[in-house]
């Protein structure tokens, strides 16, 4: 009898143990650290979408009189000349009082990771000079160019190509879309009066060089052209631990010889990352970004193209300092 005793008060506390233990190491399956669901369509909210407010940097601002021309110098590399009443309030109504201009310049790779704002014009890659956010404000009312009016953004480049042209940015461009879209953001051709023309100057510095974008429109801006179309280009695949996934990641692929970053796009049913375009033999980074709770993830990894290529990552908790250092520094 003693025995059987024994016996049963070492099952039971077997048990007790084991359970003691579930209790203890079992996954809360709600926590972000543990989510491992993907989704068809990531929603704006998604913490993959949240990245670009944590990294994205303060616009410049300045103001000017819009019955008179105005020459606003936003860095030493930037300056934008806004003609004499060229600005409308949305109802048509000319603008004669002061108008106060918020102007992010993205030029870096960084920049354009930083702002979710990849070169990509839906699934074709850009080579881009720069792109640039102007939010015109006047009695808090947004402004805008009047239809036969440019205003012109001058920038210092020193290599100015001759084929650019200007692309503007589209929020949650309109379906049907080609495979691997940013379903966000895109930039699209301008079909207006836009142009882009190339200086040579001198000025206290020497001779500098670099490009006037003649644009219609305020808002998303962009100075760029599309990747030679002769180049034999192909799909790459990135792969990443099961908790990484299209709602708290993104992905992007920068080349190394050309201002150029493609954001891979999260795919719901292969569970991976993909970009359809990428130059073949070319030098590329990757570079992943992940928000999960309130931990942040970089991965970076340069690899060689080759056809289909398939990668794997794994990122490394980093803080937002880290990463931010990290973007400002290509």
């Amino acid at each position: 009898m003693n025995r059987i005793i024994y016996f049963l008060l070492i099952v039971f506390t077997i048990s007790a143990c084991q359970k003691e233990a579930s209790d203890i190491f079992e996954p809360y399956p709600n926590h972000p650290l543990n989510d491992t669901v993907w989704v068809e369509k990531v929603p704006e909210t998604a913490a993959a979408n949240q990245l670009r407010v944590e990294f994205s940097k303060s616009p410049f601002i300045d103001s000017f009189n819009a019955s008179v021309t105005s020459v606003l110098h936003f860095s030493n590399d930037l300056e934008i000349t806004i003609p004499a009443n060229s600005c409308v309030f949305s109802n048509g109504t000319e603008v004669t009082s002061k108008v106060v201009l918020q102007v992010n310049h993205l030029r870096k790779k960084g920049d354009f990771i930083s702002f979710a704002r990849p070169t990509s014009s839906y699934a074709s890659a850009l080579e881009c000079g720069s792109s640039l956010y102007l939010n015109a404000l006047s009695d808090g009312k947004e402004v805008f160019i009047k239809p036969n009016k440019r205003f012109i953004l001058s920038f210092k480049d020193a290599d100015p190509q001759t084929n650019m042209r200007v692309f503007y940015g589209v929020d949650n461009p309109t379906p049907p879309l080609p495979l691997g879209t940013n379903e966000l953001f895109t930039w699209v051709p301008s079909v207006d009066t836009s142009y882009v023309s190339t200086f040579t100057r001198i000025d206290s510095t020497g001779i500098v060089k670099g490009y006037n974008m003649f644009s219609n429109k305020f808002n998303w801006i962009s100075c760029s052209h599309l990747l030679e179309q002769t180049v034999q280009k192909t799909q790459i695949n990135v792969l990443m631990p099961s908790n990484y996934t299209n709602t708290n990641t993104t992905v992007y692929a920068f080349l190394k010889d050309k201002n150029t970053v493609v954001q891979l796009y999260g795919d719901f049913k292969s569970r991976s990352f993909f970009a359809p375009e990428v130059p073949v033999n070319s030098d590329v980074t990757l570079v992943t970004l992940s928000l999960r709770g309130n931990e942040f993830y970089l991965s970076k990894k340069e690899i060689f193209v080759s056809p289909k290529m398939i990668i794997s990552v794994s990122p490394e908790q980093q803080n937002k300092g880290q990463i931010t250092q990290y973007l400002q520094s290509f």
